[in-house]
C-alpha cells in the first residue's frame, strides 16, 4: 500500500523568525510520482533561493535522500508551490506556481546523496545518472519503509513531514544517520546535522508516531458504476478536523465543490478508524478528476492525491445507490439480468445482516438497516465472481 504522508506543523524556530514558507503537503508514495506543496503564509513575497527540500527515499539497494534546492525566484503573497514529477498543477491556487522534478534536475538543482555501506558519511550519486535515468528511477521507487520530509531556510529547519514504521524511534533512527552537507541555491553551504535536529524540533519529534495519509486520507478511492460515482475514504485519526470537501473537474476545467461532508469523529477529534463513502450521482462524459480537501476547524485546508476516471465506458458491474442512505433502504443494480446472485450484507466487523438469494432481477432492493458502515457482496452464482461496494447508512 503507497505511503502517502503529511504531518505538518511549523517549528518554534520558524515562528520565532517570522518564516512564512511552510510544508503544506508531501506526497512520496512507493510507486513515484512525487510532488510537494510550499505555501507563502504571509502577507509579502518571499525569495526561495535559500530553502531547501530532503526527502529521504529507501530501496533495495541504497538509502538516502534527495535534496530540492529551490530556484531564484519569488513565491507571491499567500502564494503556493508546487514541486512534482507528473503532477504540475497548483490545485486551483489564483496565485500558484508549479515546477517540475525533471527540469529541476536539468538545472542542478535536484540531486541524490546515498549513505555509503559503513553508514559513516553521504555521497552525492547524481553524476551517475542522465536526466531520464535519474527522473526514470524518482519515479520508479519500487520499496518504501520511512517518510521524511524537511524543509529548510539555509541551515535552519523551518517545517517537516514524517513517519516511521511504529516499531521505531524517529530521534534513534536520525541519530544513526550521518551528516549531510550540500551548496544552496544561495551559494551557502548547508549541513543537516540529524542527530540535533530533535532540539530544534522536539514538537515534532517527540510526538508519537503517526502515520495516517495526509494526516487524513488513509485510503482514498473513486469508482464508477452504473448509478453514480462512489468516493470512498478512510482515516484512521483526526485532530481538529472540520470535515472534508469533494471537488471534481473535467478535461483540465476549473475545480467545483461536489459536497461536504462533515468529520464523523466527535467535535473532529479522534483515533479510531472511520470509513467515509459519498455517491456522486452527476454522471459527466470524458476524463473525471475528484480529490478531497480537509478543512480544519480553524480553517486550514489540505488537499488530497488527485483521482482519475478515465473514460465513461469503466463501468462496474454492481451499482449501490443512493449512498449515502438515511432511510434505511438502497438499491443494487446489476450490469445484466441473466445471471443468478446471491446478496450479503455485512457490517463493517464481518457479521452477516442481510442476504437475498438467487436474484435474477436488475435491481434489488435492502431495507430495514440501521445507522452505520456496510459492505455490500454480490457473488454470481455461475462464475463465483463476487463484487463488494461499501455502504453508509446514515
Amino acid at each position: 500500500m503507497k505511503k502517502i504522508i503529511s504531518i505538518l506543523l511549523t517549528s518554534f524556530f520558524a515562528l520565532a523568525l517570522k518564516a512564512q514558507i511552510i510544508l503544506t503537503k508531501a506526497y512520496t508514495p512507493p510507486n513515484g510520482n512525487y510532488y510537494f506543496e510550499l505555501q507563502n503564509n504571509g502577507t509579502n513575497p518571499v525569495s526561495l533561493d535559500c530553502y531547501s527540500l530532503l526527502s529521504y527515499y529507501k530501496n533495495s539497494s541504497e538509502m538516502g535522500f534527495y535534496v530540492i534546492n529551490l530556484p531564484a525566484r519569488n513565491l507571491s503573497a499567500r502564494g503556493v508551490l508546487t514541486l512534482g514529477t507528473t503532477y504540475t498543477s497548483t490545485q486551483g491556487y489564483s496565485n500558484g506556481d508549479a515546477l517540475n522534478l525533471k527540469n529541476l534536475f536539468a538545472e542542478g538543482l535536484l540531486q541524490k546523496f546515498v549513505i555509503n555501506q559503513s553508514n559513516s558519511s553521504f555521497f552525492n550519486n547524481t553524476p551517475l545518472f542522465t536526466s531520464d535515468d535519474f527522473y526514470n528511477q524518482l519515479v520508479n521507487t519500487t520499496e518504501f519503509d520511512d517518510h521524511i520530509v524537511l524543509l529548510f531556510n539555509g541551515n535552519i529547519l523551518m517545517d517537516a513531514s514524517f513517519t516511521v514504521d511504529a516499531n521505531k524511534n524517529l530521534s534513534h533512527f536520525l541519530n544513526l544517520l550521518p551528516n549531510l552537507s550540500f551548496t544552496n541555491t544561495c551559494g551557502n553551504l548547508v549541513t543537516v546535522r540529524f542527530g540535533a535536529l530533535q532540539s530544534l524540533y522536539a514538537t515534532i519529534f517527540n510526538r508519537p508516531n503517526q502515520s495516517n495519509e495526509y494526516g487524513y486520507f488513509k485510503e482514498f478511492e473513486v469508482r464508477r458504476n452504473n448509478a453514480s460515482v462512489q468516493i470512498a475514504w478512510q482515516t484512521i485519526r483526526e485532530q481538529n478536523n472540520r470535515g472534508f470537501e469533494i471537488e471534481r473537474r473535467t478535461e483540465n476545467r476549473p475545480w467545483t465543490t461536489v459536497a461536504y461532508v462533515a468529520s464523523m469523529a466527535q467535535s473532529g477529534n479522534g483515533s479510531e478508524t472511520l470509513n467515509y463513502l459519498y455517491g456522486d450521482n452527476t454522471l459527466l462524459k470524458g476524463n473525471l478528476q475528484y480529490r478531497l480537501k480537509q478543512i480544519d476547524i480553524n480553517g486550514r485546508a489540505y488537499y488530497s492525491n488527485v483521482q482519475t476516471l478515465n473514460s465513461l465506458g469503466e463501468i462496474d458491474n454492481v451499482a449501490v445507490y443512493p449512498n449515502p442512505t438515511t432511510d434505511g433502504r438502497v438499491n443494487i443494480a446489476f450490469g445484466s439480468v441473466n445471471a443468478l446472485r446471491d446478496i450479503q450484507v455485512l457490517d463493517i466487523n464481518g457479521q452477516l445482516i442481510q442476504q437475498r438469494t438467487s436474484v435474477n432481477t436488475i435491481t434489488q432492493q435492502i431495507d430495514n438497516l440501521r445507522r452505520g458502515n456496510y459492505i455490500i457482496r454480490v457473488i454470481d452464482r455461475l462464475t463465483g465472481t463476487v463484487s463488494t461496494e461499501k455502504l453508509i447508512v446514515q
